[in-house]
């Protein structure tokens, strides 16, 4: 008999205990769950994925057609042993045309006379500065130096340009370098590392 009762007083106990925690207040994460977890559905995290996706590409296609795109290309030289006689076409493949378009030539690593020390020296003429540069045009640059015969030539050409719906100016740096050909003629080839 004592067994039994002992049994039941547990079993009392135990119902007591789980009616008391049902009973308790929640914790933070219950909480937390229960306002989250009714609002959370699949259907709603698929609508919210497709919106973020949307929202990205739509950012990438406009960044894509508002930013400013420039070329610059080495046209064959005037005067085949003077690497400095061949002109540099510029053309602005952006949907945007260019203002203030300024285009420079700096020669890199030469010594002036004034100086003992090797220098960066960029030229331009007034030639050289458009007030605008429409989509798919090109304007062209001549480097003004005359040097003839001279291997490992090393130059930048430097467009310094405002986009049209930009109110700061930019600048973007193309560099060259000479290749003596199988006849001694010279051409400019493109290299990636265009900054000094």
């Amino acid at each position: 008999m004592s067994r039994g009762r002992t049994q039941r007083r547990r079993t009392l106990r135990e119902r007591e205990k789980l009616r008391d925690r049902a009973h308790a207040k929640p914790t933070f994460l219950r909480k937390l769950w229960g306002t989250v977890k009714p609002r959370v559905s699949a259907k709603r995290m698929i609508e919210v994925t497709i919106t973020v996706i949307g929202i990205a590409g739509a950012y990438v296609t406009l960044l894509g057609y508002w930013m400013p795109r420039v070329s610059v290309t080495s046209m064959p030289p005037l005067n085949p042993k003077d690497a400095f006689s061949a002109p540099f076409s510029v053309t602005n493949q952006g949907y945007l045309s260019l203002r203030n378009v300024i285009i420079g030539c700096r020669i890199r690593h030469i010594r002036p006379i004034w100086s003992d020390e090797y220098q960066d020296i960029e030229f331009s003429g007034v030639d050289d500065s458009y007030d605008r540069l429409e989509p798919m045009k090109s304007a062209t640059k001549k480097c003004p130096f005359n040097v003839t015969g001279l291997p490992d030539q090393d130059i930048d050409i430097v467009v310094h340009y405002r986009p049209a719906w930009y109110p700061f100016s930019h600048d973007e740096s193309f560099r060259f370098v000479t290749r003596v050909c199988e006849d001694g003629t010279f051409q400019w080839v493109p290299r990636a590392d265009a900054n000094p």
